[in-house]
């Protein structure tokens, strides 16, 4: 009698815990734990799965602003300035007139005013040589400053140094094999760079005069031949 009577409350206890947990979906899609309470029970979150629920993204703040500048552009160069390397047919001609008397000539002796060139500029010089002996010669050129000066005229402080500004696009270390009367057409190119001596001071802007010389290579000696100076003024604009 009495597992009966335990049986029977342990079915009514079971039965008051379902009723208790029992959870009713209203019309308007709220839920509430009676139906009667339908209309005035709050809107109850269940316990249903969101992870499903679209997200709008948040704009970004003043202080997140999205950067416009494409990662991929490639940034601006400048582009570099090609020496001339090859003498026209006009510089040549010129020069074979002024070897008519001598021996070797520069096209233009000395830049103009208005034909200043600054650091890293480039300006070519025509240059040739002439052999005028009845024999076969072999011949090299070499390039050294004359003087440098100022546009008042002082002494700017310049050295060899400056000779290197001729140098890879001159060719220099070359020998040129001429027969009587042959010329050999030289471009002396001249690139401007940042130091004028060995103490690495900078090139200051002014007038460089430089002297090209002629040498005749005889076995292992070589005599100079003749030279010839030319002008080019540079400017630190």
């Amino acid at each position: 009698m009495k597992s009966k009577l335990i049986i029977s409350l342990l079915v009514i206890c079971l039965i008051c815990m379902l009723g208790c947990s029992k959870t009713f979906v209203c019309s308007d899609g709220t839920t509430a734990k009676d139906a009667s309470t339908c209309n005035a029970a709050p809107p109850v979150q269940t316990g249903a799965d969101t992870s499903s629920q679209e997200t709008t993204p948040a704009k970004p703040t003043s202080d997140e602003s999205v950067s416009t500048t494409d990662p991929t552009a490639t940034p601006q160069t400048i582009k570099e300035v090609k020496p001339t390397l090859l003498l026209s047919k006009s510089q040549k001609d010129k020069l074979a007139e002024l070897l008519v008397n001598k021996k070797v000539a520069v096209i233009p002796s000395a830049m103009g005013v208005d034909e200043r060139i600054s650091i890293g500029g480039t300006y070519t010089f025509a240059f040739a040589v002439k052999n005028t002996d009845v024999q076969e010669q072999t011949f090299k050129i070499s390039i050294k400053l004359a003087e440098a000066r100022s546009e008042s005229f002082s002494k700017l402080g310049a050295d060899d140094t400056t000779a290197s500004w001729f140098l890879p696009h001159t060719k220099l270390d070359q020998e040129y094999v001429l027969a009587k009367n042959e010329i050999a057409y030289i471009p002396l190119v001249l690139v401007v760079g940042d130091k004028m001596n060995k103490d690495g001071d900078a090139t200051f802007e002014g007038t460089y005069k430089f002297k090209v010389t002629a040498e005749t290579v005889e076995g292992p000696f070589t005599r100079e031949y003749s030279y010839v100076e030319f002008t080019s003024r540079i400017s630190n604009d």
